[in-house]
């Protein structure tokens, strides 16, 4: 509760907290299946694990051994973040001419909802 003066007159606010709204025991299953879209298969994370060899700038392999960091999980995350950007680089070239095609039928004759949405 705050409580403020104005110009003579006492203003009292009362700010009331709201309970959480009740969250269904099927709700909550459902929302424990969700897998984040971090996750999605853009490799098998499953499959076996290949020795490799690499050359690494001397100094940030000696910073990164000195900070305890995982050389082999940060090259996979790395990679998976690059591999997805090259796919979808390729994909939206592959299909450019349909999109191309499906956005200029938008712009000439609209999409399905056109004129039917109340909003």
């Amino acid at each position: 509760m705050g409580v403020g003066t104005g110009t003579g007159f006492k203003v009292e606010v009362r700010v009331e907290a709201q309970a959480e709204p009740e969250i269904s025991a099927y709700t909550r299953s459902m929302e424990a299946q969700k897998t984040p879209a971090s996750d999605h298969a853009l490799y098998n994370r499953r499959a076996r694990k290949k020795p490799t060899n690499l050359s690494v700038n001397s100094d940030l392999l000696k910073k990164a051994h000195d900070l305890g960091i995982d050389l082999s999980a940060t090259l996979e995350e790395a990679l998976a973040v690059e591999v997805g950007m090259r796919q979808r680089e390729l994909w939206l070239e592959e299909n450019r001419e349909a999109i191309q095609a499906y956005n200029e039928h938008v712009a000439q004759h609209g999409v399905f909802s056109t004129g039917r949405r109340g909003f």
